[in-house]
């Protein structure tokens, strides 16, 4: 099965994210006070997953793996069970689908399973 991926809108994508990984950086370097920072603790956490999926998705479009060492929760499975291609090319169908980046015109990078 070959998977079309909008490139543009991924670029897109991408630059959104990072835009808002900044503007949450730059407020949790300013001085707390007494306000809680949990929430955007764990917004930047989940925007930074985000991001790694959506470079795995990148690096995927060009024939390479984003990522050269296995996630901490499954560093034991990546060479047994889950493979490195594996692992990168189920990352990268969950980003596609969740992100709605499928294209079938042109500006596509192909991706076959």
């Amino acid at each position: 099965m070959t998977m079309c991926i909008d490139i543009p809108e991924l670029r897109l994508l991408l630059n959104d994210v990072a835009a808002e990984i900044k503007t949450i950086k730059t407020l949790l370097r300013s001085p707390w006070g007494d306000r809680p920072m949990a929430a955007e603790q764990k917004n930047l956490a989940a925007l930074k997953r985000k991001a790694t999926n959506l470079c795995i998705l990148r690096a995927l479009c060009r024939g390479k793996y984003h990522l050269a060492k296995p996630p901490r929760d499954l560093a034991a499975a990546w060479s047994q069970d889950c493979p490195q291609h594996k692992y990168h090319q189920d990352v990268a169908d969950r980003a596609a689908d969740r992100y709605r980046l499928h294209r079938t015109e042109d500006k596509t990078c192909h991706i076959n399973s």
